[in-house]
């Protein structure tokens, strides 16, 4: 992980649902534009493979030479090869009889038996196909030596996904069998492409196991136009170079990004003609579009993950059972990797998902159609599967080699899959001050799981000055005082050593930062403008997210965190309180809600949101104007015959007020003309309605309010209740 200053959450702004078939196709060229793959007959290719033989892909590997000196060079078009193959020492079936690494330019030669031409003068020898520095060489090397139009880079050979590397390696003289780690390559071809050509390339193939990932693509996001990979493992023979080069290459009629889509089509059907191998997949990512619209949603969806992941892990657990993962025959791959949109998806339509998660994994499943140009699976995956993946494992974490990849330096995927493997209960405590320049402040960190914590300790930067401290912990309280006196700027963070060896920090990027001074930041407000509400008994309202650097006023009537809004068209505005309900006591969320009672069902309602902190700065939502949404269900007031005193009539009055309602009170069941409401009044069967409150109800009546009574005609206490009123 990359550290960077942890300053404000990203603005989260308002989902949509797109629902996606198996099979995905999208990717219109919003966000990029490709190289001039235009339909011009003379384009001009230089096609680099690096192609790993090494163990049971020896004659897997040769095989794919043979397919592609069957589409061959040409004067426009340069087939260039990095083949090594394995230890045996001989292929005679393909009367290839070294072991050691060479480069072809690869010929047309459509007859059996290989017809390429030699290009490492002097010999390569033995090259460790598992080093980065041995991609560079190669990749850097064609670049430069073999200019064109388009370029495509393909690398070949065994893989266990992003999170264990590639290329593996048998004879590497690095220590044993290896594996590339995907940072590594992720350097290696960035080095290579901007110190030769400079520009992105057109395409970066993998035919390699579980490399249609997310974390693949951040590698290279800002190095090539587009990305083919596999969710699935890739069979032993790898891609029909044969068919999907020469459409890559001589189908120039037609646009690049509608060839690779070709490319995935023929990939299929040659693997899954008639459903048999059902676990097959292949999908083409737009780059651009996954760097410039889907990394910073996904980013977010990270840190909100991670900072609800144990209180909601029950409910992320029975998702996640439900999202499709690759076929695995070993090592817990199937554990590994998840469907991302998919994953996206059923967080954004599950009620039991907290609002901010649903509203940022909206704003994941949108960018879907720009980012998949084209993907396709067998009959095992469902069809809303999407067959682009991510990491996230719940048995086992590769953390060294995760957190060294590009998506962990600037999400917090690394440290929310750390945190599932963990399955540690963290509340980690943004620093609190009343006053400025405090002559101390204390750290805590609460767990109700700190039989699995080996221990915390808290790093901090004191206006430059570094400091680190370890947090003494008793009943699940990690606590520690650092002083303050004279500081102007604090930078900190927690660091998490869990019992499996994971370490999670808060915040998951960067640090946390407080300044010592007055803040006159005015309150920062999150709210999402559903598109249709309901008030009701059973809950529903509205949700408005706060934080402030000092605090929010909870006090002073006039700065109390207030819902204003009415009926569209009417002049009659409501003003009522909000109520605190939830605290996020690192990033200082609190959610409050809600009901705004006294719409009519079906109509359009307009609202804002007023709230002040405690050294007087105020804030609005919106800005200026007025949210507008769909009252679905909705009712003047509600009253309970249980928990509501009805013969009081100070408890009516106390129901009016808070809507901002006047009422002249006259003696006794006299409440002037409340004919302009109504009241639903919900007879519950704890206890029998008393005399005196269907009296009440009665003079309610009697002076003009429409009441609407709730009762199990089934219930015998509830008739019971009933009767007074009937």
């Amino acid at each position: 992980m990359q550290w960077k200053v942890y300053l404000a959450a990203a603005l989260l702004l308002p989902m949509a649902i797109l629902s996606v078939q198996g099979e995905v196709s999208g990717g219109n060229g919003t966000y990029g534009e490709e190289m001039p793959a235009d339909g011009r007959k003379d384009e001009t290719w230089t096609i680099l493979c690096y192609m790993n033989g090494e163990g049971n892909l020896e004659d897997f590997i040769a095989s794919d030479l043979f397919e592609m000196e069957k589409v061959g060079s040409s004067d426009r078009v340069n087939i260039v090869v990095q083949l090594d193959l394995g230890t045996s020492g001989s292929n005679p079936s393909h009367s290839l009889t070294w072991s050691d690494t060479r480069r072809f330019r690869v010929e047309y030669h459509p007859e059996s038996g290989p017809g390429s031409t030699r290009l490492d003068d002097p010999p390569l020898g033995e090259v460790n196909m598992d080093d980065p520095e041995s991609l560079y060489d190669f990749v850097y090397w064609g670049l430069t030596n073999y200019p064109a139009d388009h370029y495509m880079i393909v690398m070949e050979g065994h893989s266990g996904g992003p999170a264990r590397g590639l290329m593996l390696d048998e004879s590497s003289s690095l220590g044993g069998t290896r594996m590339m780690d995907v940072d590594g390559m992720g350097s290696a071809l960035r080095r290579a492409i901007d110190l030769s050509v400079g520009r992105p390339v057109d395409v970066i193939s993998f035919d390699v196991c579980w490399m249609g990932m997310a974390e693949a693509a951040s590698e290279i996001k800002d190095h090539a136009l587009f990305m083919i990979g596999s969710f699935d493992e890739i069979p032993g023979e790898g891609w029909p170079y044969d068919v999907c080069l020469d459409t890559i290459v001589n189908m120039t009629s037609i646009p690049l990004k509608d060839r690779l889509s070709l490319v995935v089509e023929e990939y299929m059907d040659h693997y899954d003609p008639d459903g048999s191998n059902s676990y097959a997949s292949l999908a083409v990512i737009d780059l651009a579009a996954f760097r410039d619209g889907l990394l910073g949603p996904l980013a977010d969806l990270g840190e909100e993950l991670f900072y609800t992941i144990y209180d909601d892990r029950e409910v992320y657990d029975s998702i996640l059972a439900l999202v499709d993962k690759p076929r695995a025959r070993n090592d817990n791959i199937w554990d590994r990797y998840v469907d991302l949109y998919q994953f996206s998806e059923l967080l954004s339509i599950d009620g039991r998902v907290g609002e901010r998660v649903r509203d940022v994994a909206g704003r994941v499943l949108v960018t879907e159609n720009s980012v998949i140009v084209k993907s396709k699976g067998g009959a095992n995956h469902p069809s809303s599967a999407r067959l682009f993946g991510i990491y996230l494992p719940t048995i086992r974490n590769d953390q060294a080699r995760y957190s060294a990849l590009n998506l962990s330096s600037f999400t917090a995927w690394d440290e929310l899959a750390a945190l599932m493997v963990e399955g540690l209960d963290l509340e980690a405590y943004r620093v609190n001050w009343t006053s400025p320049a405090p002559a101390a402040v204390t750290f805590r960190l609460i767990s109700s799981t700190a039989d699995r914590i080996e221990k915390v300790n808290l790093e901090t930067i004191a206006d430059g000055t570094g400091n680190n401290m370890t947090l003494v912990g008793e009943n699940g309280v990690f606590s520690g005082t650092f002083p303050t006196a004279g500081v102007s700027e604090l930078y900190y963070r927690y660091t998490v050593l869990g019992r499996y060896g994971n370490v999670i920090t808060f915040p998951p990027d960067g640090y946390a930062l407080t300044g010592f001074a007055r803040e006159d930041e005015p309150p920062v407000i999150w709210h999402r403008v559903p598109e249709s509400i309901h008030a009701s008994v059973n809950g529903g309202g509205l949700s408005f997210w706060i934080r402030d650097g000092t605090g929010i006023e909870t006090e002073d009537p006039p700065g109390i965190p207030r819902l204003e809004y009415r009926e569209s068209g009417s002049t009659n505005w409501y003003s009522i309180p909000l109520s605190a309900r939830e605290f996020d006591p690192f990033r200082g969320w609190v959610r409050y809600t809600a009901m705004p009672t006294g719409i009519e069902p079906g109509t359009m309602l307009e609202y804002h949101m007023l709230v002040s902190d405690t050294y007087g700065s105020s804030s609005r939502f919106p800005p200026e104007g007025e949210a507008i949404t769909n009252m679905s269900e909705g009712a003047r007031f509600y009253l309970d015959a249980y928990r509501s005193s009805l013969g009081d009539q100070n408890s009516l009055m106390g129901r009016f007020s808070a809507m901002g309602i006047s009422l002249q009170m006259g003696p006794g069941p006299s409440f002037g003309d409340l004919s302009p409401f109504k009241a639903y009044i919900l007879i519950q069967p704890s206890r029998p309605l008393t005399e005196s409150e269907a009296s009440t109800l009665l003079a309610y009546h009697s002076n003009g309010l429409e009441l609407f009574i709730v009762i199990d005609p089934s219930d015998g206490e509830q008739g019971v209740n009933a009767r007074w009123l009937l």
